[in-house]
């Protein structure tokens, strides 16, 4: 029915919890595709414990980054209906039943998600809705937020593919590839959903991508190749002048912001 992508480097003390998150749901129709990074920690050995033929592991000989490790994913799974997880977060009670129920729904279905930091709330705060290309970027001009990351979608494959044909599917890439994609995808989709659905639970933590402290010059390094690729699409490809614009005063604050932490933590 849909291929669940989980991208996996050294989360050994998350992995067990996303994985079970996917095996305690009511439906069972769905393939889990592992790509493990190069771990060097106990994440691998976690995994292999799990002894389900809906699980496939694929390891890559080196660290390829997250990005185009969720691309080999990609190119591997069996379904026509593609869902992203994070080894860090996990989906809630009956995630699935709301997946399997909006297949065929749209080209991108994307449902509401829990997010914990200090607290935990909604991410979104929106009200179902249904849109054609042009009304869905209009829709996102208006919005203040919106969930850029890949989680908490349902993507068509055939999308997924077609969004591959714009970018190098082997970059390394840890850090805002997940907003390199949903350009791509949000440009090129033809039919969204929206549904207030909570159907996922983010976690920041503090090793993780964007919380870590060690990770922020190389986090900059990934944002400046994704802004360079964006702004490469907006001039050749996509082309919808209102909407460019908004991204790029998206692009700018987080540049911006980047930089404030950067500087902060030199001090």
């Amino acid at each position: 029915m849909f291929s669940v992508i989980i991208p996996l480097f050294n989360k050994q003390q998350y992995i067990k919890r996303a994985i079970l998150s996917c095996l305690n749901q009511s439906f069972s129709d769905y393939e889990i595709i592992v790509i493990d990074d190069n771990s060097c920690d106990l994440s691998l050995q976690i995994l292999n414990e799990f002894k389900d033929k809906r699980i496939k592991i694929i390891k890559n000989k080196e660290n390829k980054g997250t990005f185009a490790s969720r691309n080999y994913g990609l190119l591997n799974a069996k379904n026509d209906f593609i869902c992203f997880l994070d080894p860090d977060d996990y989906f809630l009670k009956d995630a699935f039943l709301h997946l399997k129920n909006s297949i065929n729904e749209a080209d991108i279905v994307c449902f509401n998600a829990f997010v914990h930091r200090v607290k935990t709330k909604e991410f979104y705060s929106y009200e179902n809705a249904f849109f054609k290309k042009d009304e869905h970027l209009l829709f996102l001009l208006k919005q203040r937020h919106f969930c850029w990351s890949v989680w908490a979608k349902l993507f068509k494959k055939e999308l997924l593919f077609n969004a591959l044909k714009y970018l190098k599917i082997n970059e390394h890439l840890c850090y805002f590839e997940d907003f390199l994609l949903c350009f791509c995808t949000f440009n090129l989709a033809k039919t969204i959903k929206i549904s207030k659905k909570i159907i996922y639970q983010y976690e920041f933590s503090e090793d993780g991508i964007y919380e870590s402290k060690l990770r922020l010059k190389q986090n900059y390094n990934d944002f400046l190749k994704v802004k360079e690729y964006i702004l490469y699409l907006m001039q050749n490809d996509f082309k919808n002048q209102l909407f460019n614009e908004k991204i790029k005063l998206v692009l700018d604050k987080n540049q911006k912001d980047l930089l404030h932490r950067i500087q902060k933590e030199a001090l």
